[in-house]
């Protein structure tokens, strides 16, 4: 079964071009998987499971590789997945799953057709979803985690059926692209309020804080949420979901949630909204995002996690990455972020190691920078520039050899972008951290020969095995 399912996955460019063969593989295939479920309680369960992953996987590749060709399969996909979701179907979650991007993908090969026949056969899939969803959770009794699983399964059928109808390359063919104005303006008016269904759903379902608490549940909501957020906005899908709808989405939901397990669920949501709507957002909206999102629960959550301190590192190195402005022009840059991101320089933990490193070498080298933000922060370094340094070097010195990669980038960007003051700040600070002065002055000397290039490494490992007491090069 594995060798057969693996051979007609491989064969699909080639049944593609032969329509007798490919309903012929596709009819076997869902004999099989249909065997499979009505097979599965004779004692050979696991066995059952092995041939049902193999066959719903073929049958994956299938649908994606000839989705023209196989969109009169549409029906009969419509009438499996009402079968094998019904509650307590013996389908695993995975070709649940599996089952709908495949659906998905005959559905997107109905771009090629009228806008309302694609949306109505969203529309379906949608209500499917939802119905079995709300059969569950209008249940008296507290559900059990079997149930809880169930629901997730179909949540994430939900945004395996948004991936599935992504652009394909095939979206680049000339009736395509006739169709796209079209197509565009149908989305964008959603006549069938499938993103109102969808959004409300996520919403009944995250109002019970058995869901808003669990990542799981976080995760895939914003994987819906934010399913069209890297797509250019004149491209037409259906999970398209404004700036302000996400933003309330967001807003709305973090003070229900764990922080500790999904915060970088929204963190990184809210990086791809920025992305994606940096020349609509204003200064002040990013500043309340930042402030409600992240120093709200700064000192009370944020400040003793390590993962959460990574977090909004890393959302704030995408914005120095995006739209440098509205980092460094905040209202919380200089009294909170620069601040608060220089003692982390001193960090034990690896990944905010990697982070805060990153971090202030993106201040002192930014691309992105015009030239008032390079003046800007210049002038910032220069005045806080001995404490970063102090920091830079006691995290260096205490840390681990195989994180000295991390701050070796850092101290680069110190000698190349203020050579001098930098010099003047290790000799100030050096002293301080250890003594071994012989040491420092060679230092120095060899780093400001280095000019920030690549032989800093080497003589910033001397001096850390140097005043670590281990054996130098």
């Amino acid at each position: 079964v594995r060798t057969s399912s693996s051979l007609i996955g491989s064969l699909a460019g080639y049944l593609k071009q032969s329509p007798a063969r490919l309903s012929t593989c596709v009819d076997v295939l869902f004999k099989g998987l249909e065997n499979c479920t009505i097979n599965s309680n004779d004692g050979n369960g696991d066995y059952h499971d092995k041939l049902e992953a193999l066959t719903i996987k073929a049958i994956s590749i299938l649908c994606d590789t000839c989705r023209s060709e196989l969109s009169s399969y549409l029906l009969q996909l419509f009438n499996v997945l009402n079968t094998i979701l019904i509650p307590g179907s013996n389908v695993s979650s995975f070709t649940r799953e599996k089952l709908v991007r495949s659906l998905g993908f005959l559905i997107e090969s109905k771009v090629e057709s009228r806008p309302e026949e694609q949306g109505t056969y969203v529309s379906q899939a949608i209500d499917i979803f939802n119905n079995f969803i709300q059969q569950v959770i209008s249940m008296p009794n507290e559900q059990t985690q079997e149930q809880r699983n169930y629901i997730h399964c179909l949540l994430t059928c939900i945004s395996e059926l948004g991936s599935a109808l992504l652009p394909s390359d095939e979206s680049d063919n000339s009736l395509v692209l006739q169709k796209l104005p079209e197509l565009r303006d149908f989305w964008q008016r959603d006549p069938l309020q499938v993103r109102a269904k969808i959004l409300n759903l996520l919403l009944q379902v995250l109002n019970n804080p058995v869901y808003s608490r669990d990542s799981g549940f976080v995760e895939v909501s914003c994987l819906i949420v934010g399913k069209g957020l890297k797509l250019a906005e004149d491209e037409p899908f259906f999970l398209k979901y404004s700036m302000a709808e996400i933003l309330n989405f967001v807003l709305d939901q973090i003070p229900k949630a764990d922080l500790p397990s999904s915060l970088p669920f929204y963190s990184y949501l809210l990086e791809n909204l920025v992305n994606q709507y940096k020349d609509r957002l204003t200064q002040q909206e990013f500043d309340y995002i930042f402030d409600n999102v992240f120093l709200k629960y700064y000192e009370g959550v944020i400040t003793n996690d390590p993962d959460l301190q990574q977090t909004i590192i890393n959302f704030v190195n995408t914005i120095l990455d995006s739209k440098p402005s509205f980092a460094i022009y905040s209202s919380y840059w200089e009294s909170f972020v620069l601040i608060e991101f220089a003692k982390l320089l001193s960090t034990r933990e690896k990944f905010t190691i990697v982070a805060i490193t990153k971090f202030w070498t993106k201040v002192m080298n930014n691309k992105k920078y015009t030239e008032a933000d390079l003046a800007t922060t210049r002038h910032q370094i220069n005045s806080i520039g001995q404490q970063l340094i102090y920091q830079t070097m006691f995290g260096l010195y205490h840390t681990q050899r195989s994180d000295l990669n991390s701050y070796t980038d850092l101290l680069r960007a110190f000698v190349a972008k203020f050579p001098m003051q930098t010099k003047n700040w290790l000799t100030i600070v050096l002293p301080q951290i250890c003594s071994n002065n012989s040491a420092h002055e060679r230092f120095i000397n060899k780093l400001q020969i280095t000019r920030g290039n690549r032989a800093a490494a080497n003589v910033i490992l001397e001096w850390w095995l140097e005043c670590n007491q281990l054996p130098t090069l």
